[in-house]
């Protein structure tokens, strides 16, 4: 195991060292993931996809909260176009 250690400013920001840098192919505006396991160790990793949370809010509000009728119904409704009518841009 090779270790690297960096400072935590008083504004509790650090400098990620070249090396861990490089190692995780980091690039300017990638974002981080710091993932607590069941032993208590933090991995540091490339946070690859948006989580759930960064996603609240991007398809809009519904005007009110849907029933469990109509969302299974929605869901039917989804599986059937699926299944049956290919989707196409009709520009």
């Amino acid at each position: 195991m090779n270790q690297t250690t960096a400072t935590v400013t008083s504004q509790w920001r650090i400098t990620i060292p070249t090396a861990i840098r490089r190692h995780l192919g980091l690039k300017r505006g990638d974002r981080l993931a710091f993932v607590i396991s069941d032993d208590g160790r933090v991995v540091l990793q490339v946070a690859r996809y948006p989580t759930v949370a960064s996603l609240a809010g991007g398809a809009g509000r519904l005007p009110r909260p849907l029933t469990t009728d109509e969302v299974l119904e929605f869901a039917r409704e989804d599986a059937l176009v699926g299944e049956h009518e290919p989707t196409r841009n009709a520009g």
